[in-house]
């Protein structure tokens, strides 16, 4: 199933001196039954909401407002562990079953997903030439 997570923050997160800047929060958006579904955890507090049809530029929608996109897939084997963190991040890991227990930050998750990317299966799931595009006011941090 295809899915992009979304990254971004604006600093008001209230652990943000502990994140990267500009990556103080994330949210994955599904496509699920020809609509795009977007699932965020607002402040420990999962919200799903009917975003657009499955034809409409979610990834661009979002890179024009500024915030950094990969596109990657939900994987089809459950995450196996007692303990699940309540935050941003580990919602996304949980929806979309992505194995990355070190992955415990936005900029963590962005990394990880940087390298999956490069595999073949989500080039197939989302066909062609799978791109990752990174709004240049965030991308540019080290």
């Amino acid at each position: 199933m295809k899915a992009i997570v979304v990254f971004g923050g604006d600093g008001r997160h209230p652990l943000a001196f502990l994140l990267k800047t500009g990556w103080e929060h994330c949210f994955t958006c599904i496509n699920v039954d020809d609509v795009w579904v977007r699932i965020d955890g607002e402040m420990g507090i999962p919200v799903v909401r009917y975003v657009a049809p499955e034809d409409y530029d979610l990834a661009g929608f979002y890179e024009d407002n500024d915030l950094t996109v990969v596109k990657t897939y939900q994987r089809d084997k459950p995450i196996l562990s007692p303990l699940v963190i309540n935050s941003c991040v580990g919602l996304v890991k949980a929806v979309l079953c992505i194995r990355a227990p070190l992955a415990v930050s936005p900029w963590l998750l962005y990394r990880h997903l940087m390298r999956e990317a490069e595999h073949e299966i989500t080039t197939r799931i989302w066909g062609g030439t799978v791109s990752t595009c990174a709004a240049s006011t965030v991308a540019g941090e080290g």
